[in-house]
């Protein structure tokens, strides 16, 4: 999984006018073009094919998820912040860092959305974290969200997160998909299938890179969900690479 700048294409030059949001899990890689076309692209592994993509700068991890949780919501209670969310997978995992895919009922996404390729600007750094972009809100929807999270300072991680709600911590860098709502599945889930299911048989609307709103531009100030699935996974170590060209 990985969460970062990116987009779909052959070289870097192609991709030059259309890097932009960008998040990949279980064989599907999607991003959010700047180029003005303003609707998500895609692509799934199948067979031989394997998506091809140009990276900026990514957090990625790999290994095995070690939970799947499941959450609902109770009506009096409302839909459940992403932070409580995110704090009480923590406690889950037992970690002060996961790396975590949600597939869930959102009741709202808030959330930042590039306008314009960081490269026409000569810069990669104003995205990642959250900061770049315009305040934007989806509502409701069924959510696909990759990303990390922390609920300490970890000084390898500390420059790619931003707090999820109104205190420092925790913090992460989540990118989430909205596609058109419709109910999850109960019971147990299969990631891989769950996330092909998801582009095939749903709309895919926008990209965000999902963030705290100080102010209620967006509508609200934090994405809510209602209910879905978590897989989890403790980050154990953490390596920082540099490719040049």
């Amino acid at each position: 999984m990985a969460v970062g700048l990116g987009a779909l294409g052959h070289d870097v030059q192609d991709c030059r006018e259309r890097f932009g949001h960008l998040m990949a899990v279980a064989g599907a890689v999607v991003y959010q073009p700047t180029d003005g076309r303003g609707v998500p692209d895609y692509q799934l592994q199948g067979g031989s094919f394997l998506p091809d993509a140009q990276i900026l700068t990514c957090l990625s991890c790999e290994g095995l998820f070690a939970h799947l949780v499941r959450f609902e919501t109770v009506p009096s209670a409302g839909p459940v912040p992403l932070s409580e969310l995110v704090s009480a997978c923590l406690e889950i995992v037992k970690a002060d860092a996961a790396g975590m895919v949600l597939v869930a009922e959102a009741a709202s996404l808030v959330g930042r959305s590039l306008e314009r390729s960081p490269l026409l600007d000569g810069s990669v750094a104003a995205s990642l974290p959250p900061g770049g972009g315009s305040a934007r809100a989806v509502t409701p929807c069924v959510t696909l969200a990759v990303g990390v999270a922390a609920r300490a300072e970890r000084s390898a991680l500390a420059s790619f997160l931003s707090p999820l709600g109104k205190r420092s911590w925790p913090a992460g860098n989540f990118h989430a998909a909205a596609f058109s709502p419709r109910p999850l599945t109960r019971g147990e889930l299969d990631l891989a299938a769950t996330v092909a299911g998801l582009f095939e048989e749903g709309t895919l609307d926008k990209i965000l890179q999902l963030s705290h709103e100080n102010n209620d531009q967006a509508g609200a100030q934090e994405s809510r969900f209602v209910r879905g699935a978590c897989w989890l996974g403790p980050i154990a170590e953490i390596e920082s690479d540099r490719i040049s060209g």
